[in-house]
């Protein structure tokens, strides 16, 4: 982040470079960053960039938080897949990585903080909603 470090092989593309792979990273970025969106427009006055509860604040269940527990997170994930397709490279896969690791810091975080304020319902909703990938059951 601070410096260019070139580290052997990571700068060699994992695919071809074409006009398809374009258009497809391109398509999840926009699919990512809606759904990110989207949540961030439902979540309202709960939002906040720290992890902090409110007493005013409260559990949404509705829009894309039906499907994950986390869907901004989730949003902003898929759209850096998007970019990995579109960059196609080791680094890219790299730094898909480190950012995929730091999102699971900060969620693990977050959901210690739900349980603690929100209890058996943020329990409750772990039991029903799964945290980051979405899934058919």
């Amino acid at each position: 982040m601070f410096w260019r470090v070139r580290l052997p092989d990571l700068g060699i593309r994992l695919w071809p470079d074409t006009r398809a792979m374009l258009v497809l990273g391109l398509a999840i970025q926009a699919v990512g960053l809606m759904f990110a969106v989207w949540a961030r427009r439902v979540l309202g006055k709960n939002w906040s960039a720290r992890v902090a509860i409110g007493a005013e604040q409260f559990l949404v269940f509705g829009g894309p938080y039906r499907f994950v527990r986390h869907p901004i997170y989730s949003g902003l994930l898929f759209a850096l897949l998007g970019s990995l397709v579109v960059i196609g490279t080791g680094q890219a896969v790299l730094g898909f990585a480190l950012i995929v690791v730091s999102i699971l810091i900060k969620v693990r975080r977050e959901e210690v903080a739900l349980r603690d304020h929100f209890g058996e319902e943020y329990e409750e909703y772990t039991r029903r909603v799964p945290g980051l990938v979405p899934t058919p059951w």
